[in-house]
Formats: structure tokens, sequence, C-alpha cells
């Protein structure tokens, strides 16, 4: 009997195809059902199961679409939303069914930004712009309806809102200026929640707190303006917030953008003078997991119980157009409390580590100051 080679040859190829391919459709199969197990456990609220599932599905078949923004969401609801907010951007590759299922999460989930995001990625939208736009007109994000997407169907209601909210603006400065100040704040309040995108309602409204000691609020508000208008009074407004309640590593941070200003620099040579006066220079002598030996010299008053931070230099501050220097800016290594005096030494208890230590470099005792806020 004869063979003819080119025919076995051709068989056993086709064989191994098959082979193959069934074996693909066969593992297919399996991650197909895999994931609907992981869909199970994250509709009943089982998102740790979930993710094991999809982890291992995705470490096999890592370009599986739909386990990708399963194991997104699964991620967020357990907690994980830096893993979250890393990565949803892989959708921006996908088709949109894959992006809407996001967008639709975002939506649900109050991540107005991130699915601000999705959204811009859609090719085919025209189903969902109305509801967007409700939705950013909701969320007090007005300006971008018409600035950034031309929806020119809701300008009349959002002109009436601009409208409306500098009407009651102008009326809470006339009773500040008459003293009525919780009425004034009342209606800056209101103002802000008609229109919510003039800086100028969240720096009145901050200054209003800080004038009264309410720091925390104060804040907020005058960060809430910065991020609406880069302006150089709300810089200035933060840079005496933090001045006041001895937030010196903030201060000097922000002091950074408005150098020019007079009272800025005239604020930065009195603490820098001041601080240069109370400056304690220090080495240190060795130190261990949880202690530091620093040589008594300059610090013999101290007392036990006493809190202090290690620092050391890190910037200087200086003027733009003088070339001097207003401030030099640290950095803090630890923070450190003395628990034993003796002649020569004074042994301080690690309470925080923020950097390494090093017995040859050169560090300043700060006592500690309490923020104010």
């Amino acid at each position: 009997m004869r063979f003819n080679l080119n025919k076995i040859k051709s068989s056993i190829f086709y064989f191994f195809v098959y082979i193959l391919i069934a074996a693909a459709a066969f593992s297919i199969e399996n991650y197909v059902e895999e994931y609907e197990k992981a869909k199970l456990m994250y509709e009943s609220n089982e998102y740790e199961k979930s993710n094991f599932i999809l982890e291992k599905i995705l470490y096999s078949f890592k370009d599986y679409k739909s386990a990708n923004i399963l194991y997104l969401k699964s991620k967020y609801k357990n907690n994980h939303r830096e893993y979250f907010y890393n990565n949803y951007n892989k959708v921006f590759d996908y088709d949109d069914k894959y992006k809407l299922e996001l967008y639709h999460f975002c939506i649900e989930n109050k991540e107005i930004h991130i699915a601000i995001n999705i959204y811009d990625s859609i090719k085919y939208k025209n189903d969902i712009e109305d509801d967007f736009m409700k939705y950013l007109y909701d969320y007090g994000i007005k300006s971008m309806i018409v600035d950034k997407y031309f929806y020119y169907s809701m300008l009349d209601i959002i002109e009436k809102d601009k409208r409306e909210a500098e009407r009651i603006y102008f009326e809470a400065i006339q009773d500040l200026k008459k003293g009525n100040r919780y009425l004034a704040q009342t209606k800056i309040i209101t103002a802000i929640d008609i229109f919510s995108e003039n800086f100028l309602y969240h720096l009145k409204l901050g200054q209003i707190y800080a004038d009264d000691k309410n720091y925390y609020l104060a804040e907020k508000k005058f960060l809430d303006a910065l991020e609406l208008q880069k302006a150089k009074i709300v810089y200035y407004n933060l840079f005496k917030l933090y001045a006041e309640t001895n937030n010196d590593i903030r201060m000097y941070e922000v002091s950074k953008e408005i150098l020019d200003l007079k009272e800025v620099k005239r604020k930065l040579r009195e603490i820098y003078i001041q601080n240069q006066e109370n400056r304690i220079n220090v080495r240190i002598v060795k130190f261990t997991d949880d202690s530091v030996y620093l040589n008594r010299r300059g610090i013999e008053n101290v007392n036990i119980g006493d809190s202090f931070y290690l620092v050391r230099d890190s910037e200087n501050i200086v003027d733009i157009v003088t070339g001097e220097k207003l401030a030099t800016m640290y950095e803090n290594v630890a923070k450190l409390r003395v628990i034993k005096k003796h002649d020569k030494i004074v042994i301080f208890k690690i309470i925080e580590k923020y950097n390494d230590l090093s017995v040859n470099s050169e560090y300043v005792l700060k006592e500690e100051k309490l923020y104010k806020f």
C-alpha cells in the first residue's frame, strides 16, 4: 500500500488546528461561565468573591472587556477607589456599549468628573445627551453645558439662574455692610445653591467663616474658589488663613503664587526673622527604631513630655526682583517627644517618622505648634 505523504501531513496539520480551535472555544466558554459567576457575586454585593474570580479570568484573558468593566465596578464597590480612578481610562479604547455601562455606573455613584470624561469619549451619544445635560445642570455644572457642549436649549434657564444668584449676592453684600452677618451668610449660601460657578461667592463666604474663626469651612470655601479661578485674591486669603493657624508648610506653598504682593513679602520676612531667632540647630548623636539621641547643647531647657518636630531645610523662597531670601521652607523628618535628659544627651521618643534619619545631616528642632483647625 502506498501512502500520500502530503495528504498525511495535511491531515495532521488540520487535526492540530481543530484541536487548538476546540481548546480555545472550550477556554472561552469557561471564561464566560466564570464571568457569569463573578457577575452573580457582584449583584449579590459579594465584591471580594467577584474580584477573586475576575482576577483569575483577567490573568489569562486580559482583553476580556466585559470582565474588565465588571472588575472596575467591583473594585470601586469594594472601596478600592484608587484602582478605579487610575484605570477607568482603559475604557476609552472600548466600543460605546462598554463606555456606556461605565458611564451609567459613574452617574449612579456621583463620580461626575469621570462621567464627563467617559461621555466625551463616547462616539454616538444622541440617546444620552439630554439626560446628561440635565445631570450637569442638577449637579451645578451649568456653564459647561453652553461653553463646552453648545447645548443652547438650556441657555435661557442658565442665564436666569446667573442673574438671580447675582441679585441675592449683592443683597448679601449690603447686609454685610449693615452688620447683618448671619443674614448675609445665608444669602450667599443661597446664591451658591442657585449658581455655584462664580468664585467670588465662595471667596466671600470663606472670608465670613475666617472672620468667625471657623477655619475648616473657610479653607474649604477658599479651595472651592481656587478650583474655579486661580485668582491672586484667593491665594492671598489662603495665605492669611494658613499664617493665622500656624500651618507653615501650606502657607509657604501658597506664598509662591503671590510673591509680588507687598503684604505677603512683609509677612514672610517677619516670620523668617522670628524663625531665625528661635532656630535650634541639632545633630543626631545616634538613633534606634524608636528613639533619637541629640546633643543637649542648645536644648537645655526642654522638659520631659515636650513635643517637637525634627525638620530639615528644603527650599528657599526668594524675592524674584531683588533676590532677597524671604523664607526657608522645610520638610518634617520626625515628630519627637522628650523622654529622658542626661548631662550631655537628651533622648526623644519617635512618635511619627516621615523620612529617613542620618547622623551626618543637619536638622532643626521646631517646637510643635498646634493647628487651629
